[in-house]
């Protein structure tokens, strides 16, 4: 069995565990957006949610921080710890990490600054930190801020917590016991690098190749052409206009079957019929394909469902098993 990227160990376990994050953000994202916006889906499924072990708030009134799990407040002098947190924590440690449980709150030099733990102590493979952050795509209080930080689990074992800017004064900020309030996210230490992070490119729209111009009729039908390809196009066009580009959409009709913007009534009426799609927005014409090449979004939902496909990662693959 390969070893996990990750590893949580729940101290307190009174609440939700951690939990792969979803492409709907929680089901609050637009429907059009599920279905037809790769980039926004694929962030919000990046990583996992952290929910708090039990539901509580915070307030600031400009200079002092207090904490409520009910209808009592208490102010935040130093820290606050977990009902029973010590105690779960002694034991299971070894002796000599007996009593170091780290606290559930703790109060910043800086003021409105709270070190939340979410109960949680973590750990990741080797070569692999974690990006910790507020859930994405998510909606939040705008009571508070979330710093972002990353922090080399693979290196150092230790509590999951977040540190929180509490901006609004003499409102309670509220941190649900279902509702995540955190997104952990598995990051490769190379990649934020400086080898990496200097390599970067700026350069004038000129400097731009056909590679990067692919995706539209003005583009892929010279593309075509040079390679001596003869085939029906059905893509979106470009409107160039001195205030900047316009898209023209090929079929801005509902579908007829799935009631949205969709790929269905391009498809050709020949059979038999080879769809290879990977996103959301190919669900519904890869349905009534006789053979489908899936990735993505696209594998997902015939996962999900229970269908028939075979899998692809370049156009390689799709000719190959056609061949």
């Amino acid at each position: 069995m390969t070893a996990p990227i990750v590893s949580f160990y729940r101290v307190i376990e009174s609440g939700l565990p951690p939990a792969r994050a979803g492409r709907s953000a929680g089901g609050t994202l637009p429907v059009r957006g599920v279905r037809y916006c790769e980039a926004v889906t694929s962030a919000s499924a990046f990583g996992w949610h952290i929910f708090p072990p039990f539901g509580f708030s915070l307030m600031w009134d400009g200079e002092t921080v207090a904490w409520a799990t009910g209808d009592e407040w208490y102010r935040l002098d130093e820290a606050a710890q977990y009902p029973n947190g010590l105690d779960r924590f002694d034991s299971a440690a070894p002796s000599e990490c007996k009593g170091f449980c780290p606290p559930w709150l703790l109060r910043g030099v800086t003021p409105g600054i709270v070190q939340v733990w979410t109960g949680i102590i973590v750990s990741t493979a080797p070569g692999w930190s974690l990006l910790i952050r507020a859930p994405a795509n998510l909606g939040r209080s705008w009571g508070f801020e979330t710093f972002e930080g990353i922090i080399e689990t693979d290196r150092w074992t230790g509590p999951l917590f977040v540190n929180l800017r509490l901006i609004a004064t003499d409102t309670p900020c509220s941190f649900p016991a279902r509702y995540p309030f955190l997104q952990v996210q598995p990051v490769p230490r190379s990649v934020y690098g400086d080898e990496v992070l200097n390599s970067a490119e700026i350069a004038s729209i000129a400097a731009m190749d056909e590679n990067d111009w692919r995706g539209f009729h003005e583009t892929i039908e010279p593309l075509l052409a040079r390679e001596g390809v003869a085939v029906d196009v059905v893509a979106n066009r470009l409107d160039p206009r001195p205030d900047g580009w316009r898209v023209l959409w090929a079929d801005d009709a509902p579908c007829p079957e799935c009631g949205d913007l969709c790929k269905r009534r391009a498809l050709p009426i020949g059979r038999p019929l080879v769809y290879v799609g990977d996103g959301w927005s190919d669900q519904c014409a890869a349905l009534v394909a006789d053979r489908v090449f899936a990735r993505r979004a696209l594998a997902e939902y015939f996962d999900e469902h229970g269908l028939p496909y075979e899998r692809f990662e370049t156009f390689d693959d799709v000719a190959a098993a056609l061949s």
